[in-house]
């Protein structure tokens, strides 16, 4: 494609007072995701919202937030996007040097006819509403979206998995450094910020924005029917993160304000189930028994390619054992696996050591299950080196299953050692 023109970078960065640092950022990322046959470039998320987290420093613009884009573009050749991947890698790794370790450049390449697809992820509507044509032609008009509120609900649960990834290590052993609270305050922010979008949508209510939907809940909260969610107290939570998502904002200890988190998914998850009140510790079950209530359906091509890493991966040569492996184990174990390190950590974190053990044992045991083949974790390692070690194996996990994060690789190796 020809040069891109930033009139459109520079109309976004003046609507929503973005200072010059993040304009040139946006500049670099449309010229390094530019291939041959672009025909749009398109910002969504918080960066289009105007909600990007960050703060000034001398040594430029520290990122909190990540990009996220899609490219439209027509032919798409393999080798062209590899090219604008390795660019675009190229750049993180100059942002990262800044401090920017919760940031992260998040881009999809489609083609015209991928994109008009009919879609059922909340993401494509809000793209609609509200993303940004930072180059080329206005493809926003041409989404086709019809949210599938499974969709929402498993969103909030995958943000366990960024707790997961940035969790410092510090904060483990008892050492976190300010940075290391900082970064973790922010991800914990971010955590909070999909509750709403769950509550809403489950309700059938499309509301674009942290703001917008915090705006909603208040105005509406006397009509809107959330029997077991105590709505003050979760508006109390957003209110402040909302008003100043400035990542050292934190009006409590991070174990506190950690355990505060957790405690909301067995409050969301028994809400939209109508299940009443969930312990803790039966989450992962309510997880499996309701699994079809909870995760969306996979279309037929995403499910023979699961099927086959599914023979791989669960040590099968049996297509109805790797069926029943993906169908009952393998997006359950993922999200009880995630819940019971989160429970492990935060029961280190306050020095309950023996909670900690059977919930990192738990964490163990739901890894053997995803990964038959990954070999156990020495057992005289301490208990703050077995939860790393189970951390660094998941991700593992997950860039060996999820084709898509394998470029991401040299990322979490950053996020994992950084100190």
């Amino acid at each position: 494609m020809k040069d891109p023109d930033y009139a459109e970078v520079e109309r976004l960065c003046e609507r929503h007072g973005y200072p010059a640092g993040i304009r040139t950022l946006l500049e670099k990322i449309t010229r390094a995701v530019s291939i041959p046959g672009t025909r749009s470039v398109v910002l969504s998320g918080s960066g289009s919202r105007g909600e990007f987290v960050y703060s000034e420093q001398s040594s430029g613009v520290r990122m909190f937030s990540d990009i996220e884009l899609c490219v439209v573009a027509e032919p798409l050749v393999s080798q062209e996007v590899a090219r604008a991947e390795k660019r675009i890698r190229e750049l993180e790794q100059e942002q990262l040097r800044v401090g920017d370790r919760t940031f992260h450049i998040d881009v999809s390449f489609t083609t015209p006819r991928t994109w008009r697809g009919h879609q059922r992820n909340f993401q494509s509507w809000e793209t609609k509403q509200t993303g940004w044509v930072l180059w080329g032609e206005d493809v926003r008009d041409q989404i086709r979206a019809d949210v599938d509120p499974r969709t929402a609900v498993q969103s909030s649960l995958n943000r366990l998995w960024h707790l997961l990834l940035y969790l410092p290590e510090g904060l483990l052993r008892g050492n976190a450094s300010k940075t290391d609270q900082q970064v973790f305050a922010y991800v914990l922010d971010r955590a909070v910020l999909d509750f709403p979008l769950w509550l809403l949508v489950r309700k059938g209510i499309l509301v674009s924005g942290f703001a917008g939907r915090l705006r909603y809940l208040k105005e509406n909260s006397d009509r809107l029917d959330f029997r077991g969610v105590p709505l003050g107290d979760l508006i109390e939570l957003i209110e402040p993160i909302t008003r100043d998502r400035a990542a050292h904002r934190s009006e409590s200890s991070i174990g506190e304000q950690y355990d505060r988190v957790l405690d909301w998914y067995p409050v969301m998850l028994g809400w939209s189930l109508e299940t009443g009140t969930i312990e803790a510790f039966d989450l992962p079950r309510v997880l499996h028994s309701h699994r079809k209530e909870i995760y969306p359906a996979l279309d037929w091509r995403r499910i023979l390619w699961e099927l086959g890493m599914a023979t791989r991966l669960a040590r099968t040569t049996s297509p109805r054992a790797a069926w029943a492996w993906l169908r009952d184990t393998k997006q359950v174990r993922i999200t009880s696996f995630l819940w019971s390190m989160h429970r492990a950590a935060s029961s280190a974190i306050a020095g309950n050591v023996d909670e900690a053990e059977d919930r990192l044992e738990q964490a163990r045991v739901c890894m053997s299950e995803l990964w038959p083949d990954d070999p156990p974790v020495e057992k005289d390692l301490s208990l703050a080196n077995r939860w790393l070690e189970l951390r660094r194996r998941f991700i593992a996990f997950l860039i060996s299953y999820y084709r898509g994060l394998e470029q991401n690789r040299s990322y979490y190796r950053f996020v994992l050692e950084a100190r």
